[in-house]
Order: C-alpha cells, then structure tokens, then sequence
C-alpha cells in the first residue's frame, strides 16, 4: 500500500502487509524483527497470536515524525 492509501483508508489497525512498501521492506521482515527484536521498531505494534497489527494514526504520526 502506498502511503496516500494508508492516509485515506478508514481501518484502525494496519498488517506488515499494509506498511511493507512505505518501509521499503517486505511484511515477513517487519513482522519478524518486531518478533525478535521489538527494541529495533520504533511504531507502536502489537501482536495478537501470530498475526501483528499496527495502529494506522500511531503509524502515521510516526512516520512523519510525531511521537
């Protein structure tokens, strides 16, 4: 998803899925680093199960630069 769509969608939580191309990375590596090494993601996650969610408006302010 670019990040036009993830501004504009209405859904409250995002997948590593939805982030991947943003990041420049791929959803298995998000996933997996947030799993390995949470101190190295620096948006808030949560993990329910296996699967991981993202906040999207925590995502947002992040990514362009709030806390």
């Amino acid at each position: 998803m670019k990040l036009e769509e993830i501004r504009k969608i209405t859904i409250d939580m995002l997948t590593p899925d939805d982030i991947a191309e943003v990041l420049g990375s791929n959803a298995h590596t998000i996933s997996l680093t947030a799993r390995q090494h949470p101190e190295r993601v620096r948006f808030p996650f949560t993990f329910t199960g296996s699967r991981m969610k993202i906040p999207r408006e925590a995502f947002l302010r992040w990514f362009d630069g709030g806390n």
